[in-house]
């Protein structure tokens, strides 16, 4: 069974630093999707700007994952509407899903 790494929390809590400093070194190798990293890689003079590109791009980064059943990680503020989108899919896919903040 493939592993999903949700990493949930309000903005500023640390998820990504949680990944770099924990969940990274632990798991060498695992894709860790994250908006905010994605728009600062493709669009480092407006990451901001970019915001909603960079949101589209991780959630079909998201379900591509999952239908590969790969394990990776990611990272939601766990609103309504990141949850439906981001992690519905996993639960069909038998995903082992696993809240890590």
């Amino acid at each position: 069974m493939s592993r999903l790494d949700l990493l949930a929390g309000p903005n500023g809590a640390g998820k990504t630093t949680l990944f770099r400093r924990v969940i990274g070194p632990l798991r060498p190798g695992l894709p860790f999707v994250n908006a905010d990293v994605i728009a600062a890689q493709r669009w480092p003079e407006d990451p901001e700007g970019n915001s909603y590109a960079a949101a589209r791009i991780a959630d079909a980064t998201r379900r591509q994952l999952i239908e590969a059943r790969l394990d990776f990680a990611t990272e939601t503020v766990f609103s309504p509407s990141a949850a439906r989108s981001g992690t519905r899919p996993a639960v069909p896919a038998q995903l082992l899903v696993s809240p890590s903040a």
